[in-house]
């Protein structure tokens, strides 16, 4: 092949392939680097992002919306294709890539055109941008020309890639490993790679500028208004005690059982109709089609159109650009009282916005600045963050840093939309005591501890901010977010359901994989059962997914893919010989008891829910409890 060929998609999905087939992490991130290393410039962002199963960063809201049956209409209607073959092989495989894959291997195709991975790209972008009367149809259309056109194992990745199953159960992590294997032979560069990840979000980006060695603009990147960072997050104590001895003199601000919102705001507008994008001419609009606020959850999800109130209340503050990070929890007026979380997330529609915006206002809580005025405050301490917050909200008094003891906020009688969340220097172990159980006592979740000189490093959890909640009293420190695995088929009662418990399982960061830790059918009505059977039964699958270790003693009737999480209640974190997270020497960690919470949280990621080390944190803060 000449030099000066640019890659092949069949390349790139001969990769894809090997990745999928190989258990160890160490060497997936060395077969990635062996490949950056062959890019081409051009080709460094369309390659990071569809190894990730996208055409455009994560935060940018550009999805296929083209399901597993458009795939199937597609190859029925455009193809030769019987609905008793295209049935049958996805019962037999279980993955509608595979089944294209067979598909395209009996066409009597002898040589397919030299596709390049940019081009293929280009493709997949469009595909995915076409909206409005008619789409689908144009939709089926273009697949199958790639579909003729490309080889069967390509056509495998390029279908997985546009149903959003691409199953590699490769993460953000893995990547940058590779990146900084690639540029210096090690993981050396992984900490600053971490630091760009968290203010930009852009594997592409960031991949481009490491490739090209150029170092002085990844640590020169500072957030940017508009381009969501990665959420700071919390550590766990077993007590307030436990919690000054490592912080010492701290602030403390409120926990709310919200919606964690981080809202952009520039006053001359987000300028982007018309803009290229990896060198497409399709232009793109980012925040729900409001040209001068965004706001986004903690997965970097757009939330803007959800929340209109919050929308018009940014935009009354007297800055010229902010990035605040907040939490957002609906209330009752009648009632007078804040909502659960639940209902806080029925805000998240695409019609009725403003009548249930009437019916749930919602009260957004300022507890973190990152962005004022054109300037990156991240990299300051947490007390220079929250004086110059004070300042944006005309309010609290600087003290030794901090802020004097101020109510905490109240909503009765207070009808704006957006306020710094109240908070309070606290100098003694005693004090803090205090504090956190007059929180609890006024029946609020409980309270954030936080380091007074603590910088904001996106997307880290450490012991600069630390969670204690009402149940730091009881036997289990927190509530655990899981991902559910698969389900069991009902018996008794539950029969007429079709299930009657779930699997769920917790994530190990150093192996990237989704390990088991309770079975629970306790928690759930007997409404929500088929509901629940609803929305998992479209990630089932015939095998156990790469990225997921189950035990043969606790396979479940059905086995589906990482894709749903769910908050779960217990008594306690327990040992087990038959659940995989945590296991060493044949034991894993389990739920004692454990109930369902929530079910489809839908503002964290599958790699987002509680990992192991969390657990095993857990384990032994009730252990010293004890």
């Amino acid at each position: 092949m000449c030099v000066n060929l640019k890659m092949r998609f069949i390349e790139f999905a001969q990769l894809l392939s090997q990745v999928e087939e190989e258990p160890s992490r160490n060497r997936v991130m060395e077969l990635l680097a062996e490949f950056f290393k062959k890019l081409k410039d051009e080709e460094v962002q369309p390659v990071l992002s569809m190894i990730i199963g996208r055409v455009v960063p994560s935060y940018i809201p550009v999805e296929f919306n083209f399901s597993t049956k458009l795939i199937q209409k597609s190859l029925l209607s455009k193809g030769s294709f019987s609905a008793d073959v295209v049935q049958r092989l996805l019962a037999e495989k279980g993955d509608i890539g595979s089944v294209a894959e067979t598909l395209s291997s009996k066409l009597e195709v002898h040589d397919y055109p030299y596709t390049t991975i940019k081009k293929v790209h280009a493709e997949l972008y469009e595909l995915a941008v076409i909206g409005g009367k008619g789409s689908q149809e144009i939709k089926q259309n273009l697949y199958f020309d790639l579909f003729k056109k490309m080889d069967p194992l390509s056509i495998r990745y390029v279908t997985r890639i546009i149903t959003g199953k691409l199953r590699l159960g490769t993460s953000h992590k893995t990547i940058l490993d590779a990146i900084s294997w690639t540029v210096v032979g090690d993981k050396g560069l992984r900490s600053l790679l971490d630091r760009a990840y968290g203010v930009r979000s852009d594997l592409g980006i960031i991949a481009e500028y490491a490739l090209k060695g150029e170092i002085n603009k990844l640590e020169q990147l500072k957030i940017e208004v508009g381009i969501p960072v990665a959420s700071k997050l919390v550590e766990r104590e077993k007590s307030a005690e436990a919690a000054f001895n490592r912080l010492g003199e701290c602030v403390v601000q409120p926990k709310y059982d919200g919606l964690r919102t981080q809202i952009h705001y520039k006053k001359s507008g987000f300028i982007e109709t018309g803009k290229k994008i990896l060198g497409t001419n399709i232009s793109f609009e980012l925040g729900g089609g409001v040209g001068d606020v965004r706001i986004f959850s903690r997965n970097m999800e757009s939330l803007t159109e959800m929340f209109p109130d919050i929308v018009k209340a940014v935009r009354m503050l007297n800055v010229d650009s902010i990035v605040l990070d907040s939490e957002s929890i609906g209330y009752d007026k009648d009632k007078d009282k804040f909502i659960s979380f639940q209902e806080t997330m029925t805000r998240k529609r695409k019609y009725g916005i403003l009548e249930k915006s009437v019916e749930f206002p919602i009260k957004v809580f300022v507890f973190d600045i990152l962005f004022l005025n054109g300037k990156d405050l991240s990299r300051l301490s947490l007390a220079d963050r929250l004086e110059a917050l004070a300042q944006v909200f005309g309010g609290g008094t600087v003290v030794s840093g901090g802020f004097e003891n101020k109510e905490f906020d109240k909503i009765a009688s207070n009808q704006d939309v957006m306020t710094m969340a109240g908070s309070q220097i606290v100098r003694t172990e005693v004090e803090l005591n205090d504090v956190f159980r007059n929180t609890l006592a006024r029946g609020l979740e409980g309270v954030i501890v936080k380091d007074l000189k603590g910088e904001y490093t996106p997307g880290t959890r450490n012991y600069d901010w630390i969670k204690l909640k009402a149940n730091t009293y009881e036997d289990l420190v927190d509530s655990v977010d899981c991902v559910v695995l698969g389900y069991y088929y009902g018996r008794g009662i539950r029969a007429k359901y079709g299930v009657g418990a779930f699997l769920v399982g917790v994530y190990d960061e150093k192996v990237q994989k989704f390990q088991t830790i309770a079975k629970v059918g306790s928690g759930v009505k007997d409404n929500e059962w088929e509901h629940f059977l609803q929305d998992i039964s479209q990630f089932q699958t015939t095998s156990v997914p790469d990225n997921v270790e189950i035990d043969k003693d606790m396979m479940p009737d059905v086995v589906c893919e990482p894709k749903i999480v769910a908050v779960i209640d217990a008594d306690e974190v327990s040992k087990s010989r038959k659940h995989t997270a945590g296991r060493d020497q044949g034991v894993g960690f389990s739920l004692r008891f454990p109930r369902m919470k929530i079910w489809g949280r839908v503002d964290k990621n599958p790699e987002q829910v509680t990992t192991v080390e969390e657990i095993r944190r857990l384990y032994e803060i009730q252990n010293s409890k004890a």
